[in-house]
């Protein structure tokens, strides 16, 4: 079931998946103790559409509990690790919870730093989210320094019309814009 959830949220149908997701939890809670490490992936899964679909307290909740269980079977400076707290930060934000959004951010970034090689894309992201939610709180000298560092690691790991390139400069040129308007007036 877990697979053809994948399917269908893959496809976009992400409430068929949903569907799916839910009936590969049940079965698995049958069948196994609600600690078993599949569940973690399970509720990431599920935490997944839940945020797709802006239902973003479920989201949380499933967040959560996959950080929780993948807690006790990952060691703590694992990349999954890291992602879990990045999509937390990902519902912190959306709520304007910025501080807490930072705290996961930099969580997810110093557990890729530990586990990651420098240059990983993985860990522009972390810059990139940090850098967004500078932006958001108005502090955009810091949100410049964080968009730069990201933007140095895709520039070296991506090609230069990749997507992500072309988004980090964007944020550059934005904030850049926004920090000379403030100083001019």
């Amino acid at each position: 079931y877990i697979w053809i959830g994948e399917n269908h949220r893959q496809k976009g149908d992400e409430e068929k998946a949903l569907v799916y997701y839910e009936k590969a939890r049940k079965l698995f809670q049958d069948a196994h103790d609600e600690n078993h490490q599949s569940m973690g992936d399970i509720y990431n899964n599920i935490a997944i559409v839940h945020r797709k679909n802006k239902r973003y307290s479920e989201a949380l909740e499933y967040f959560k509990k996959s950080l929780n269980i993948n807690g006790k079977h990952l060691p703590s400076d694992h990349p999954t690790i890291a992602m879990t707290y990045t999509n937390m930060g990902s519902i912190y934000l959306n709520f304007g919870q910025y501080d807490l959004a930072m705290q996961h951010y930099q969580r997810s970034l110093e557990i890729r730093l530990k586990s990651l090689p420098p240059q990983h894309p993985d860990i522009a992201k972390s810059y990139k989210n940090i850098g967004l939610t500078y932006e958001r709180k108005n502090e955009l000298k810091q949100a410049l320094i964080f968009y730069e560092k990201a933007a140095k690691i895709r520039h070296h790991s991506l090609a230069s019309h990749h997507p992500d390139v072309i988004k980090v400069q964007r944020d550059i040129g934005r904030v850049s814009l926004r920090l000379k308007y403030y100083v001019s007036n």
